[in-house]
């Protein structure tokens, strides 16, 4: 089963009940790991959750950004996945909008947001569109019945055509570009508004339609 790990404060309470509601509903595991609380740290247990996983979440919150000790160890799980060539993707609350400055210069993927419906639904899409288990089986049928019709070369060249056509990463919702005309990094946005906070160098950007 394909997993997102989600680096988070579990005292951002609502914030963490939002997105434990869209994975119950989804086909991929997310992985929550508490660590306030805990004198000791299994961070190798950290790291190989981070590893196996497809992609990374990180829910910013007022907790998060407050406690020291939880945004040390965000930071070294936001190192871990840019090592492991994980892509990022930071869901900011916009209720909070202006009250978070925790940086994240590895993030591929920044998502303002609400909690909706209409966030749940796309949340949703971008978390299923890392399951890998319709791709495994289009490259296992794929395999099977074109090696029945042509022989090896046509297993190959079925699976791989129809693993193209069901890998779920397609339908992945790919945002619009945004540079920051002050650090200069690049990130894909995923919803429009008017006054951007970096969230690599916290400069505030003024988008232009």
């Amino acid at each position: 089963m394909a997993q997102i790990f989600v680096s988070h404060s579990q005292r951002d309470t609502s914030i963490k009940k939002f997105f434990v509601e869209i994975f119950s509903v989804s086909t991929i595991k997310g992985v929550f790991k508490e660590i306030e609380g805990f004198s000791t740290i299994p961070s190798f247990e950290i790291q190989r959750d981070i590893e196996n996983s497809q992609t990374v979440f990180l829910l910013l919150g007022p907790h998060l950004n407050e406690l020291k000790h939880t945004r040390d160890w965000v930071v070294w799980e936001m190192g871990v996945a840019s090592e492991a060539k994980k892509e990022i993707w930071v869901f900011e609350p916009l209720n909070f909008y202006g009250k978070i400055d925790i940086i994240v210069p590895q993030l591929s993927h920044y998502v303002p947001y609400r909690e909706t419906n209409e966030f749940k639904r796309y949340i949703k899409s971008i978390i299923e569109s890392y399951d890998d288990v319709p791709l495994l089986k289009s490259v296992l049928r794929g395999g099977t019945i074109g090696g029945l019709l042509k022989g090896l070369e046509g297993a190959v060249i079925g699976s791989l055509a129809d693993a193209i056509l069901t890998d779920p990463s397609r339908k992945r919702p790919i945002g619009f570009p945004v540079r920051c005309n002050k650090c200069k990094s690049l990130y894909r946005l995923h919803f429009k508004i008017r006054l951007l906070r970096c969230p690599v160098c916290n400069a505030i950007l003024e988008l232009i339609e």
